[in-house]
């Protein structure tokens, strides 16, 4: 399940984010901006496998938007470059 939550939202409800499993897509002004990812575990699952689990979220969240690892990229160089401006 995927939760959307402005800025505002997200930051206010994040302690209830953490412990959710749902991946939460935070906007701004109704575009998105980002996107938490939890990689809870199980008590006995080790970490490279909550890390895998969280790849496995990503990867299924850009096919369904049609968006390569390059948009990705190029989007953070561009995001980068308007906050130093």
């Amino acid at each position: 399940m995927e939760t959307k939550a402005d800025v505002r939202k997200f930051r206010t409800n994040l302690p209830t984010y953490l412990v959710s499993p749902s991946t939460v897509t935070i906007t701004r002004s109704g575009e998105a901006i980002g996107n938490y990812i939890p990689t809870r575990r199980e008590h006995n699952q080790p970490e490279l496998g909550a890390l895998s689990l969280a790849k496995e979220r990503l990867n299924t969240m850009m096919d369904e938007r049609g968006v390569s690892e390059e948009d990705v990229v190029a989007d953070f160089k561009a995001s980068r470059l308007a906050v130093a401006a």
